[in-house]
């Protein structure tokens, strides 16, 4: 579990304390019996309990809470709680994370019909499609981010970046030369894995 907050011990107690009781477990690492799919079920439902149990809550702080099936090595669940209410649970699947490269790919295509880049170089593309950084980030949430993929979302919102084994995107919007915000992209799973730069400049300019 991470958090953002300074204050967030209380916060994250609350929290962590919703999981453990509805997991009817004390400590950080346990055990369930029964198989791999059958397990990954009985803690997905109830940590959606928790999640749901936590609804109405105020943060201060953001924070990231997730659940890993140490046999597997697999992601089993994944919450955000964050002060603009934000909230999110749920995990992602295959099929979510080839929508979200999908989605980010189609972006780029419209930037660069060439696609993919060739080389091992950035290849740098301006959009003046949105007006400012509120309307990107939008963007990305909304349209980029698959709706089903939850892990991706909790990561964006947190980081400001996500990763999986389609895609690495981070979103910055400090020091952007010749705009107010940029998205940093490689394609993994393309030859060569093709680096993308995306400045986001005003439409005025």
């Amino acid at each position: 579990m991470s958090a953002s907050h300074p204050n967030f011990i209380e916060e994250m107690g609350k929290i962590e304390n919703a999981f453990k009781s509805a997991l009817g477990v004390t400590g950080k690492n346990f055990t369930k019996r029964g198989t791999v799919e059958e397990c990954d079920k009985q803690v997905y439902e109830a940590c959606e309990k928790a999640c749901n149990s936590l609804k109405g809550e105020v943060w201060q702080g953001d924070y990231l809470f997730e659940v890993r099936n140490t046999l597997t090595g697999e992601l089993v669940c994944i919450a955000t709680f964050n002060a603009d209410n934000e909230n999110i649970f749920g995990g992602s699947s295959k099929s979510a994370e080839e929508k979200t490269a999908k989605n980010i790919t189609d972006f780029v295509k419209k930037l660069d019909p060439g696609f993919p880049a060739s080389g091992s170089g950035h290849t740098t593309l301006t959009c003046t499609d949105f007006k400012n950084q509120t309307e990107v980030y939008a963007f990305v949430c909304r349209e980029i981010i698959s709706v089903s993929d939850s892990e991706a979302k909790s990561w964006f919102f947190t980081i400001k970046a996500f990763n999986s084994e389609y895609v690495h995107v981070v979103y910055e919007t400090e020091r952007v030369k010749d705009g107010f915000a940029s998205l940093n992209i490689v394609f993994k799973k393309e030859k060569n894995q093709p680096k993308y730069y995306v400045v986001f400049s005003s439409p005025n300019n």
